[in-house]
């Protein structure tokens, strides 16, 4: 084989390429401190550090939740410890009043200063956290409490008895719940006002209504020419009305329209036609081409009402005929008929109401006073009734119900209606009207407020107004023990808080030991040993010389090299 010059300068060249890339590796690696600077250097390599980095970043996030999972309890610890230090200094001045040998002055005095340690324990309840109240259960935008000590937030079932969670995801597929119930704390007094009396507690959902719908495969290509004089027509009946398309509505779209027709052409064809009246098909259905490419004409109403039905008339002269019409269409003639709720949400209130209650002026005050809070498809509204409606019988609260809910839910959503037999077996039934949204089932929720006032408030008020009272050692003595009972209960609750901030502080150092291993094993995978790579450098550097050296001495001498 005959080896030319350029043969040697060739490979030369190439050689010292290959040379001067090992040294860039290496320079890059000295460099970054990294072993890969691109993907294709090592791709299982790669793939392991992003899989790491992807660790190390979720564990990052799990700490952050963790911490501020911590923050939070932290918080509601140090409120519910303050609060039992404050009901520790109360107990301890009701003992004293109790001893039967203060003045009425002093226990003036006494109860003055309790009544500085009750406005304390209401600012305690309303402590926050990043501007989100601790103890207000799932109302973090709502202090617990009044200025006066009754509760701010609706104690509805929810809040009494689901104790709904706060969650933080801490791990994968584990999560802490941070709440801590104001029921927990501080206790509730079980209102028996008339609204709860008398309205029903629950939720039930109902079945979605379906709108009705004819759809087929327009042909694009269809020729609609059909001359001056034809009567073809395509009849298009939404809920009962005919909407008409005329054979010069087709021929016109034809005549301004490329071959195929486009699509907005078409749609402004079905969306023009008309009842005779001026009234326009868009005005009732909705008219589209679905993903598919299919032509779809939607009723706009729900129901059994609603209902979408197609007809095609040839032309009697010889043009086009009904069976023409409906090939270029594609929908095929025929009623579609949407369905109707057949499970309307409804509320028979298993409480009955005792018409003698509106001769009192008392119970007609409690009904203008409480709340319920009603749910309609996952939108939540407190009812109060208006004070300006009479109330002197079931027809008459079932009016003031009625008005409040549609004051906060204009349209109206929500019947209510009086049911049941004569008195006193009547009772309110709520029922949902048949409008759900956008198809979805409807959904309905009733809750009454079971209480407005905390246990250990009402407690502490009534100390207060027995000392101011003057009231007997026998009478303050009696206090001590509901004190106690408030008192163990602020035990538990803080119990609780400290059981669960250990295992955040377990799950903490879980997440740092962690960190510290997967950051070890990402330091492994992608560091490189600096030694190892100065000394493969000088190498590579040796080499590449070297290589110079060599290729200088193989490529042949030209006539420059004679010239002296």
């Amino acid at each position: 084989m005959r080896v030319t010059n350029n043969m040697l300068i060739n490979t030369m060249i190439y050689n010292l390429d290959n040379n001067l890339e090992r040294i860039n590796d290496y320079q890059n690696q000295m460099a970054s401190g990294k072993k890969i600077d691109k993907p294709s250097d090592d791709p299982v390599l790669t793939s392991r550090v992003l899989k790491y980095r992807s660790d190390l970043s979720q564990l990052d996030m799990f700490e952050q939740n963790a911490e501020d999972a911590r923050s939070w309890m932290d918080i509601t610890e140090s409120s519910v410890n303050d609060v039992i230090q404050t009901v520790q200094r109360i107990r301890e001045l009701t003992v004293q009043a109790s001893a039967g040998v203060y003045t009425v002055e002093e226990k003036k005095t006494i109860a003055s200063e309790i009544e500085e340690l009750r406005d304390h324990i209401i600012q305690d309840g309303n402590t926050s956290y990043a501007g989100r109240y601790v103890f207000s259960n799932f109302y973090t935008d709502e202090p617990l409490f009044n200025d006066d000590g009754t509760y701010n937030i609706p104690f509805t079932d929810q809040v009494v008895n689901q104790r709904s969670p706060i969650l933080y995801e801490i791990a994968v597929g584990e999560e802490m719940d941070v709440n801590t119930s104001p029921v927990d704390v501080f206790g509730y007094v079980q209102t028996t006002d008339a609204l709860y009396s008398d309205i029903p507690d629950g939720s039930a959902i109902g079945t979605a209504a379906t709108k009705a719908v004819k759809s087929g495969t327009f042909d694009l290509n269809r020729d609609f020419s059909t001359g001056t004089n034809d009567d073809a027509t395509i009849d298009i009946v939404v809920d009962g009305t005919t909407y008409t398309i005329q054979s010069p509505d087709l021929t016109s779209m034809i005549a301004g329209s490329a071959n195929p027709h486009e699509r907005g052409d078409v749609l402004s064809l079905f969306n023009g036609a008309d009842d005779g009246g001026g009234n326009l098909l868009d005005s009732v259905a909705d008219v589209y081409f679905d993903p598919s490419g299919a032509l779809t004409i939607k009723s706009k109403a729900y129901g059994v009402g609603s209902n979408v039905n197609i007809a095609y008339n040839g032309d009697s002269g010889g043009g086009l005929t009904a069976a023409d019409l409906q090939a270029a269409v594609g929908i095929a003639p025929g009623a579609d008929v949407g369905t109707d709720i057949t499970d309307p949400v409804i509320f028979d209130a298993a409480k009955t109401i005792d018409p003698a209650g509106f001769a009192d002026p008392i119970i007609v005050q409690e009904y203008r006073d409480n709340t319920f809070v009603l749910t309609l498809n996952e939108e939540s509204k407190e009812i109060q009734l208006d004070p300006a409606d009479p109330l002197t019988s079931v027809a008459d609260l079932r009016t003031a119900v009625q008005n409040a809910i549609d004051v906060a839910f204009p349209g109206p959503e929500v019947a209510v209606t009086v049911a049941g037999g004569p008195a006193p077996n009547e009772y309110l039934s709520f029922t949902t009207v048949n409008q759900p949204n956008d198809g979805d089932p409807p959904e309905l929720q009733i809750e009454t407020v079971q209480a407005t006032e905390s246990q250990l408030i009402s407690d502490i008020n009534q100390i207060i107004t027995d000392l101011n009272n003057d009231e007997s050692t026998a009478v303050l003595t009696t206090h001590i023990a509901s004190i106690d009972v408030n008192f163990n209960r602020l035990l538990t609750a803080e119990s609780d808080i400290g059981a669960r901030n250990s295992r955040v502080e377990l799950i903490l150092n879980r997440i740092g030991e962690n960190n510290l291993t997967y950051t070890s094993l990402m330091s492994e995978a992608q560091d490189a040993d600096m030694a190892e790579v100065i000394m493969h450098y000088q190498n590579a550097q040796n080499v590449y010389r070297a290589s110079l050296s060599t290729g200088a001495q193989t490529i042949q001498p030209t006539l420059i090299d004679f010239i002296r």
